[in-house]
């Protein structure tokens, strides 16, 4: 079973607690190298291949594998099946959720994994950095109140 935020996820709907002791190592492999990201058929829907296109280009495509991508497509294909039939399908809408929620396509599925993107924009900011610091010595001067 997948693991996703906190929870082994049967791809039932239902859910089991599963914890990890932070002082387990992770077993490592190797990877053949980035994998291509297969094209999405002309017959998907428009919203499906859009859903596809963000996700290829969302930070955490970076770390996917494969499978991952394997994953996507046959998301992809449901999404086009749900918007084809005018979202008439639970089971279907569902099973497409826990599929997003596998691939961390949102923020909050990627909080609950403990997983922050950071865009190049946002690292090294020089006047960030240089308010903070104002901020901590006034901070200092004045003996830490609003700390």
């Amino acid at each position: 079973m997948p693991y996703v935020g906190g929870q082994r996820h049967s791809g039932a709907g239902r859910s089991t607690p599963y914890t990890v002791d932070p002082g387990t190592a992770f077993k490592r492999g190797t990877s053949a190298g980035a994998p291509g990201v297969p094209s999405p058929p002309r017959s998907w829907h428009k919203i499906a291949k859009g859903w596809y296109a963000s996700l290829a280009a969302s930070g955490q495509a970076q770390w996917f594998e494969a499978s991952d991508w394997g994953t996507a497509f046959v998301a992809g294909e449901l999404l086009s099946q749900i918007c084809s039939q005018g979202f008439q399908s639970p089971g279907l809408l569902r099973e497409f959720n826990a599929m997003s929620r596998r691939l961390l396509a949102t923020e909050g599925d990627r909080r609950a994994a403990r997983i922050e993107l950071v865009r190049d924009d946002d690292l090294g900011d020089a006047d960030e950095e240089a308010a903070e610091a104002v901020v901590v010595e006034l901070r200092g001067r004045l003996g830490g109140a609003g700390s």
